[in-house]
């Protein structure tokens, strides 16, 4: 794909072989803080901004978004000059300080949870960066969601003279800011709310114990079911330098960012220090003064807090804001069960920190290991960004997925959305299976009379609850009271638990209600394929909709598949329920069946390409995401070989290959897949209200239903460039952490990102049966490489496969395990077709950390 500048309107100055934008700042930054905790970002060529911190998800107000007083800053004395830079080329909010002078040269490479920013400035006589991360460590959710975000500054001197150094760090007191979104025309009750006085904040001086610098606090107060309370509490910046003799630290509590020319940096850029005790404002900042030998490099650490525990919402916010009655919860954080209050979590994040980092760290490390190229690499973990920016932990430890943020999207902060989950659960699933199983359980419960809600809640209103706007199906919007791939989302997603982590006990819970949910969709039945609205719910596609029919063979062979596991477990001690099980299994293989003919002889056309529905004779993007989901769950696939590999090429053509560019806006962008095309490879708008729309896809769907499927069809080539021309789009073009779910626009972070994980299962076919004993593998090589060493995630361990197509040895190495009980018997090489070749091992293999294994495939 062409990176000539002259070829596309925006083409920024990004290295894909090293990750490193060059001097230019992404429309949202990197995205910094703990599952639950909002969050921030850095620029990517410095300052900070998009504060989240003050659970303002879906209220972007401009000083919580551009803080101009919150940055880094570095002041150097040598014999010849002294100079004072701060850290940031541009102030994206708008004008800079007048008396400061900013840094020239940036080079950011952010590769979640870690960034590194290299400055590089001709007036510097010093080497510069700023790195920094968020604590996320697999299975350990307490550390994983601190309200903290890890700075480290490393300064070299490079000449052979002495240095004196001094690096500043201001923050602006952002207390009392913030809100909730949601359309106040469609949602007058529970719309769009904002809360914008700073009056009452103040900065003091800290220290504790070693530790020194800055705290905000507010004076503003609220009642406890108030929704205002979520904008107060308290935020910290501070190090854990040692101070003496050769090292000094200089604070200044107050100073007034909304200044042209404020006081504190003329006497920063005077001798390197900020003690000004007599200023005031709404900001606050320390620096740190050492010299530096020749040649010498220092490590300084620093660190912001935001300790803003209230988590309260209600519903009717809006009518409560003006009568004064307020009804709200407070949901509080996860971390609130391990700290009582801000002092502690400070000295815990100083104490803890080597070890937070290193664990953080071993995920790349693992990723680093495998030959996949680096783009690809990076593309995996920079797709965990939503994990951060759009979940909601609350204390007792209850998990949501909001789906974007921001969003100008009328029904505010929904959570779940289970539609979207079927592809966006990858990561939470298996890095933290404990959140995810949570928030399934949270849809299981609200399930009734087998309708499974669209969403599980509210970020901005109430959680736990469909009773919220978008909740449930709209039939004025939808043109449905069915949503069909709920109910088949849901089962699958448990279903896959239930196989690969060998819980029985969760297989017995959800049982309870499966039974009603297969007996709501056979209620929706026409010709044996479901008829509802689904995930396209801005178009009804009927009769015969392909995404449905397919996903619903996946949803059979899932529940045909779980109701003989639980046969086997019950025929003894309860055979009344084991002959209930029989006809369950008897009456959904003949569904299985019915549904299977039906689709076919609908939907097949003699050009060798499913039709979209009956009345429709396009290509659709997601055609085929129930043999996905289905190889996923290690189900095998669902759709006749020849069939799937005829259509996904049908799909390459047409949605694909059909075009080298979009116009969007005017401009000439990279090119965007299709959704939806005719067999010519024109594109088919969708109408939205009163508009017809084009460029309407969702490309995180696109990546596991089109892309993923492609490798699974052995078809890699094509496979992979379709996940390469998403890549380039949102990383050449300015978006690389917020490219929102059309693909195209700098909006908003949707929740489906994290489905990159899922191209490690494509790519090694690996899948795992807990009760059968089994791993399934299909290998898919890189082009041009006859190596594939890749690591595959469970929920329970980490594997690492090496295959070589040279003599078919294939190897596997235990990286990590968290539950013992888990073995290994066979290892079952699944052909493109769904034929099996079965490995049994010599001897049962459990799964420990440092086991190792082998076969050789033919």
């Amino acid at each position: 794909m062409s990176k000539n500048k002259q070829d596309f309107e925006c083409d920024i100055n990004y290295n894909e072989k090293t990750g490193y934008i060059h001097n230019y700042c992404t429309s949202r930054g990197f995205p910094l803080g703990g599952l639950g905790t909002g969050g921030f970002s850095v620029f990517t060529d410095g300052g900070f901004g998009k504060f989240r911190t003050n659970h303002n998800w879906f209220q972007s107000i401009g000083k919580a978004e551009y803080p101009r007083g919150s940055f880094f800053g570095i002041w150097v004395k040598s014999k010849e000059k002294r100079i004072a830079k701060i850290l940031r080329r541009t102030f994206q909010g708008g004008k800079e300080f007048s008396n400061v002078s900013s840094i020239h040269h940036t080079h950011f490479k952010g590769r979640i949870p870690f960034f590194n920013l290299k400055y590089e400035d001709k007036a510097l006589p010093i080497q510069l960066e700023l790195s920094g991360f968020t604590s996320l460590i697999p299975h350990n959710i307490k550390d994983s969601s601190l309200p903290i975000a890890f700075f480290q500054i490393k300064i070299k001197n490079p000449t052979g003279e002495n240095m004196l150094n001094s690096v500043l760090f201001s923050f602006e007191n952002i207390l009392g800011i913030g809100g909730s979104g949601g359309s106040r025309f469609l949602l007058p009750l529970n719309g769009s709310v904002v809360y914008n006085s700073t009056e009452g904040n103040y900065g003091e001086k800290f220290e504790l114990n070693d530790i020194e610098g800055i705290k905000f606090g507010t004076t503003q107060y609220y009642e406890g079911n108030n929704p205002r309370r979520r904008v107060i509490g308290q935020y910290y910046i501070y190090t854990d330098v040692e101070k003496n003799n050769k090292i000094s630290i200089s604070k200044c509590p107050s100073w007034d960012s909304n200044l042209d020319s404020p006081l504190l940096w003329n006497s920063f850029k005077e001798d390197g220090e900020v003690n000004l005790n007599k200023s005031s404002g709404n900001a606050g900042a320390f620096s740190i003064k050492f010299e530096l030998q020749p040649k010498e490099e220092k490590k300084i650490n620093f660190y912001l807090l935001w300790w803003t525990p209230y988590y309260v919402i209600e519903k009717k916010q809006r009518l409560r804001k003006v009568l004064g009655n307020h009804k709200g919860k407070d949901y509080g954080h996860y971390y609130l069960q391990h700290f009582s209050n801000p002092e502690d979590l400070i000295q815990y994040s100083v104490n803890e920190r080597s070890r937070m980092e290193k664990e953080t760290r071993e995920i790349i490390e693992v990723i680093d290991q495998s030959n996949l190229p680096y783009w690809l690499k990076s593309y995996i973990l920079n797709s965990t960004d939503s994990m951060l920016v759009n979940s909601v932990l609350t204390k007792r430890g209850d998990y949501y997925m909001i789906e974007g943020t921001p969003w100008d999207w009328p029904f505010g902060a929904l959570t779940g959305t289970i539609d979207q989950r079927l592809v966006s659960h990858i990561y939470s699933y298996a890095f933290f299976p404990s959140l995810d199983r949570n928030e399934l359980q949270g849809f299981f419960e609200l399930t009734k009379n087998g309708k499974v809600p669209h969403g599980n809640g509210h970020a901005d209103i109430a959680l736990g609850t469909k009773h919220i706007p978008y909740g449930e199906p709209i039939k004025i919007f939808n043109r449905s009271e069915h949503w069909v791939d709920l109910p088949q989302s849901l089962i699958l997603q448990v279903g896959k638990h239930i196989i690969q982590s060998k819980d029985i006990e969760l297989l017995k819970e959800f049982w309870q209600k499966v039974p009603e949910i297969m007996q709501y969709l056979d209620e929706t039945l026409r010709n044996s394929i479901p008829e509802g609205i689904t995930t396209y719910d801005y178009k009804n596609y009927h009769p015969c909709f392909i995404y449905t029919a397919i996903l619903h063979l996946a949803t059979l062979r899932m529940v045909i598949y779980l109701a003989k596991l639980l046969k086997e477990r019950i025929k003894k001690d309860n055979p009344n329920e084991s002959r209930k099980l029989s006809k369950f299994i008897k009456k959904y293989q003949s569904q299985y069946q019915a549904t299977d003919h039906s689709y076919q002889e609908c939907l097949w056309m003699n050009e060798g390409y499913f039709k979209t529905c009956e009345q429709t004779d396009t290509v659709f993007t997601s055609a085929l995401a129930g043999d996905w989901i289905s190889r996923l769950c290690g189900l095998g696939p669902v759709v006749q070989y020849e069939k799937a590999i005829a259509h996904s090429k049908w799909q390459t053509k047409t949605l694909v290959n059909s075009h080298n560019y979009s116009i969007i806006n005017e401009k000439k962008t990279r090119p965007l897949i299709y959704r939806e095309a005719d067999i010519n490879g024109n594109e088919i708008p969708v109408r939205v209200l009163f508009r017809k729309k084009t460029k309407v896809n969702n490309p995180w769907q696109t990546l596991a239903y089109q892309a993923f499927e492609s490798i699974y069809l052995n078809r890699i080539e094509d496979g992979l460039d379709i996940i390469k021309k998403i890549w380039e789009k949102g990383f050449y073009e300015g978006y690389p952490w917020d490219m929102d779910h059309w693909g195209w626009e700098r909006n908003h972070i949707y929740m489906s990102h994290p489905v990159m994980w899922a191209v490690l299962n494509a790519l090694s076919g690996v899948s795992y049966n807990g009760f059968e004993q089994k791993l399934m593998i299909s290998p898919h090589l890189i082009p041009n490489k006859s190596e594939l060493k890749i690591p595959i995630f469970f929920p329970d361990f980490w594997l690492m496969m090496n295959y070589s197509s040279k003599n078919g040895n294939t190897e596997f190495k235990v990286l990590k395990t968290f539950n013992s009980e888990l073995t290994l018997s066979k290892i079952v090489y699944q052909k493109v077709d769904g034929k099996e070749e079965v490995h049994e091992l010599e001897k049962k293999v459990k799964l420990k950390k440092g086991k190792r294994f082998s076969i050789t495939l033919e």
